[in-house]
Formats: structure tokens, C-alpha cells, sequence
């Protein structure tokens, strides 16, 4: 709700109108904070949700947290190493890449569609109103 007039104040254009200029910076908007917040509301959720999580220090539920992104955002790297497993060692941690997953993209994905949607409406319904009222 702030970046968009924020946005809408530095995007000058002469082809749109002031409808359609707000518009569009109010998706930008809603699709930049989107992406800067999911990871932070998967951690919220997953947290809430897993029982364990309740009972753990900070420390432990930042671990927690961390091994969770890890696990559902990056795509795991090959595991060479357990084609020749010696039972004597314990097995290696799972590694990941920096590539996203899979997972990852459909949740950004649903969350940007799903809170982009519902924004837009509501401020263009707001917008609408006010407009009405002057």
C-alpha cells in the first residue's frame, strides 16, 4: 500500500491514463512485495504448524527454519557419495544448489496470483470510491 504511490510518483507516462498508471503500479507493487515476503511467511507457517517448533529455543526454530527454505526452495545437488556407502560413517548431510525449485516457484506463484488479485481489486474498488466522494 505505500510502494505503489511511491512507484506511481517515479513512472511518468503519456500513453496511459491516471487509472491505468495507478493500476499497474499498484500489481508492481504487489508482486515485488510478494517476493520479498514469501519466504518470511513460509518460515511464519511452517513454524506455527510444526509441534515440535513450540518447544525449541530460537536458536534451534532459526535452524529449523533454515533447513526448511533449504529443503523446499533449492533443488538437491546429486548424491554421489552414497553409491559407495560404508556403513562405519555416518551418511553425508544433502546438499542443495542455488537453483529454485520447483516448489518454490509455485508457491511465489500462488501467492503472488492470489494477494496481487485481491490488492488490486481492493485498492481499485477504494479508488473508485473516493473518486465518487469528491
Amino acid at each position: 500500500r505505500s510502494f505503489s504511490p511511491w512507484l506511481r510518483e517515479r513512472f511518468t507516462s503519456d500513453f496511459l491514463s491516471p487509472n491505468a498508471r495507478a493500476t499497474l503500479c499498484d500489481i508492481t507493487a504487489s508482486l515485488v512485495t510478494c517476493s520479498v515476503t514469501a519466504p518470511v511467511s513460509q518460515i511464519f507457517n511452517f513454524l506455527v504448524t510444526t509441534p515440535q517448533a513450540g518447544s525449541l529455543s530460537t536458536r534451534e526454530q532459526l535452524r529449523l527454519a533454515k533447513k526448511f527454505l533449504r529443503e523446499q526452495y533449492f533443488v538437491p545437488l546429486p548424491r554421489e557419495e552414497l553409491l559407495t556407502v560404508d556403513f562405519s560413517k555416518p551418511v553425508p548431510e544433502q546438499q542443495y544448489s542455488w537453483r529454485i525449485s520447483k516448489v518454490a516457484l509455485r508457491d511465489f506463484g500462488m501467492r503472488s496470483l492470489y494477494v496481487t488479485t485481491v490488492f488490486t481489486l481492493f485498492v481499485s474498488f477504494e479508488r473508485t470510491l473516493i473518486g465518487m466522494m469528491r
